[in-house]
């Protein structure tokens, strides 16, 4: 009787699923953009409203004694932070080796890269 060398499940793979299989497992690249930071939000949330961060800090506590009254917002903090948010982006890394203009209808260009 022969006794064949055994084939592993990697092998017996569709040739598209290796390739997915060769990507998923290839060397996490360096990002090309900046990431906020989440403790530099928390801590801008609870400068921003110091009546919600007592109140979040509290809530495992079950107690509302520690909460400030409503003078404690002043409106210097609201307005130092005022046009923060999370939707504006950081930017890039490094600047980009080519300009995006708009088209004549005034929409963005989109490119899609198809690999078959």
């Amino acid at each position: 009787m022969i006794v064949r060398e055994q084939v592993g499940d990697k092998e017996k793979l569709h040739p598209a699923i290796k390739q997915r299989w060769n990507d998923m497992t290839q060397e996490p690249e360096p990002l090309s953009y900046k990431l906020h930071s989440m403790e530099t939000l928390r801590m801008k949330q609870i400068e921003l409203n110091p009546i919600l961060a007592k109140k979040y800090e509290t809530l495992m506590k079950e107690s509302d004694e520690a909460l400030p009254d409503n003078e404690t917002a002043t409106y210097e903090i609201f307005k130092k932070y005022q046009d923060f948010h999370l939707n504006e982006p950081l930017g890039a890394v490094e600047t980009l080796p080519f300009e995006v203009e708009r088209s004549h209808t005034g929409s963005l260009p989109v490119y899609t890269e198809f690999r078959l």
